[in-house]
């Protein structure tokens, strides 16, 4: 298949499973009990300028005001979406959309992995997986950060296996973005930091510490989470505090370890 046609067969499953997974939000419109923490979240920022739970709604822990428990990337683009309009009609559209997005992440990263016929079979098979499409569909964290997570995987290997390429001078630094953006979306890709390593260490051994794209990684990832530690040692007094926040929902909510509500 050539490129031409590779672009359209890719535009057309992002376009259909994009409106598949809206047809899925609107044919079950009650929404999830998270799906409504981050729409007013979202809110939230807009009409008060806090990420809390201090204005009547949400998981409200007396002894922690602020909401570090729940990753702020969703809330943050819902309320961009409140700018526009404070409808919630157009909320239904944000999981959709970053979830249809993924189709080109795996394309990307499985065409790098395996070549173009396993890449192009990937993409149309997750376009239209049915976990997918119905988790896709909602204002949710679950498909979202495979979206990031993806994107973050693909950048790595141009940044740390294909070396030979000229348009890896970038490489690095997106995948410090797209990393961070996968943890602002849920703490628990942290866990995949191990798996870096290992990895760098077993095709390059102790000598990837100085390999300087590595660095250029983590400072972009440092300072696109740099504010939400600022933030987390002002609420908090810790810059761990959505750890300590989360360990107060296991609290509340019991029956769950403190991870779960990463």
């Amino acid at each position: 298949m050539g490129y031409a046609k590779t672009k359209t067969y890719l535009i057309f499953l992002f376009v259909f499973s994009f409106l598949l997974k809206i047809a899925f939000a609107f044919l079950s419109p009650v929404k999830y009990w998270d799906e409504t923490i981050y729409a007013n979240l979202g809110k939230n920022l807009v009409v008060y300028g806090e990420y809390s739970f201090l204005h009547g709604f949400g998981d409200f822990y007396p002894n922690l005001p602020a909401a570090g428990a729940r990753p702020p990337l969703i809330p943050f683009l819902a309320s961009l979406v409140s700018l526009f309009s404070k409808d919630i009609f157009w909320l239904d559209f944000l999981g959709p959309l970053l979830s249809s997005i993924g189709i080109f992440a795996i394309y990307l990263l499985a065409n790098n992995l395996f070549g173009k016929e396993v890449a192009l079979y990937s993409a149309g098979i997750y376009a239209f997986l049915p976990l997918n499409v119905f988790w896709g569909s909602k204002l949710l964290t679950d498909i979202s950060v495979l979206t990031f997570l993806m994107f973050s995987c693909y950048f790595f290997l141009k940044a740390f296996y294909y070396k030979e390429s000229k348009r890896t001078y970038f490489s690095p630094i997106l995948f410090g973005i797209f990393f961070s953006l996968a943890f602002f979306t849920r703490y628990t890709v942290i866990w995949m930091v191990p798996f870096f390593v290992i990895w760098l260490f077993y095709n390059e051994g102790i000598a990837f510490l100085r390999n300087k794209k590595l660095y250029a990684g983590i400072l972009s990832f440092v300072l696109m989470v740099l504010p939400w530690f600022i933030f987390n040692y002002l609420e908090y007094n810790s810059v761990f505090g959505f750890m300590h926040s989360s360990l107060e929902a296991s609290v509340r909510w019991g029956s769950k370890p403190y991870w779960y509500y990463f």
